[in-house]
């Protein structure tokens, strides 16, 4: 399909959520792109920083930057209200608080262009990605191969316009915070025949401290209230696959995704974390917890019932480990700990 030229070739959806001491230089690496025809709107979700001044700021300067204040509602109802204000022939939804080389969108796009893609993955720099001389097609089988950050993400993706056009429903989930990039991009792969993969890290991950939850503020039930929003998410990928349609490769995937990158790490990581840094909890009401979990996980009919009792035994693990005494001395002076009993 050729491109009007007077369209944008990329349209960059940004969400903006008090990102203040980010922003500039977010914003900066987008304006330095070598690629220029490209379209930027920065959605500002109800931000009480300075966030707000600095995009009119950049608006003001830049005839390319659409500006748009909403009332706070999360970063997918941002990039929501995005997605209908692009223009351009692919749209790439970056945070606000990371940044992109300054060849990302030419190198990505040039690779869309030549493989007729629908969606064009980048690597996140710090994480593992494939090194290859050249950008080259992925089958959902190759896609299996990727580091979960550089799978779940939208930020190092292009998507092809024309999809979100004609398929309205295919949005981002704005009914839970957790894993709402990785919905989006397994309900984009139902439409998608053409994935390309680009062999270089250009799009560059701010580890942002002030956004991780302490662990030392664990506890039992919100983790349970977390874990459910991540099955809740999941959930809606597979009503949206029944309601449109997915092969028998894609719905193994989607599987292949819940088990790997959703209820099984974060219940480990929290019930490893209630541990290392002291917040006793008795062995029961994790049981109890586990069994909850495992009833929710009942839901997907594509999960097998032995996959779904895999999120009730791997945590029996750390059990084992918390009677470790010598385990313990040593992952508290691993973490910089005070000794435990």
């Amino acid at each position: 399909m050729l491109q009007n030229p007077m369209l944008p070739a990329v349209s960059i959806i940004c969400p903006v959520y008090n990102k203040e001491r980010f922003l500039t230089e977010c914003i900066s690496s987008f304006l330095a792109q070598t690629l220029r025809n490209i379209q930027i709107i920065l959605i500002d979700d109800g931000s009480t920083d300075g966030s707000s001044a600095i995009c009119a700021e950049f608006a003001r300067k830049d005839s390319r930057i659409d500006y748009t204040k909403i009332q706070n509602s999360g970063v997918s109802k941002a990039r929501n209200t995005g997605i209908p204000l692009a223009t351009g022939e692919y749209v790439i939804f970056p945070d606000a608080d990371d940044s992109i080389d300054a060849r990302m969108l030419e190198t990505m796009y040039a690779a869309a262009k030549e493989s007729d893609a629908d969606m064009v993955i980048c690597g996140i720099r710090g994480y593992p990605f494939p090194s290859r001389q050249a950008p080259c097609a992925y089958s959902l089988r190759q896609l299996k191969t990727l580091h979960p950050v550089q799978f779940n993400s939208s930020s190092n993706k292009l998507f092809r316009r024309s999809f979100l056009q004609v398929h309205d429903e295919l949005r981002f989930f704005e009914a839970s915070r957790y894993f709402e990039d990785v919905n989006f991009v397994l309900k984009f792969l139902s439409f998608s025949t053409q994935v390309c993969v680009v062999p270089e890290c250009m799009y560059n991950y701010c580890r942002n401290e002030d956004s991780a939850t302490s662990a030392t503020t664990f506890q039992l039930e919100s983790a349970y209230r977390k874990t459910l929003g991540i099955i809740r998410t999941f959930a809606d990928v597979q009503s949206f696959f029944a309601a449109h349609g997915a092969s028998a490769e894609l719905l193994r995937f989607f599987c292949f995704e819940l088990d790997r990158c959703a209820v099984n790490p974060i219940l480990f990581e929290n019930i490893q974390n209630c541990y290392l840094f002291g917040t006793d909890v008795p062995l029961r009401s994790v049981r109890q917890y586990c069994a909850r979990i495992r009833d929710a996980l009942g839901v997907f009919r594509h999960v097998s019932v032995r996959a779904s009792l895999v999120a009730f035994l791997r945590f029996q693990i750390i059990f084992l480990f918390k009677r470790n005494k010598l385990f313990m001395r040593r992952m508290r002076r691993h973490y910089g700990l005070p000794a435990g009993d």
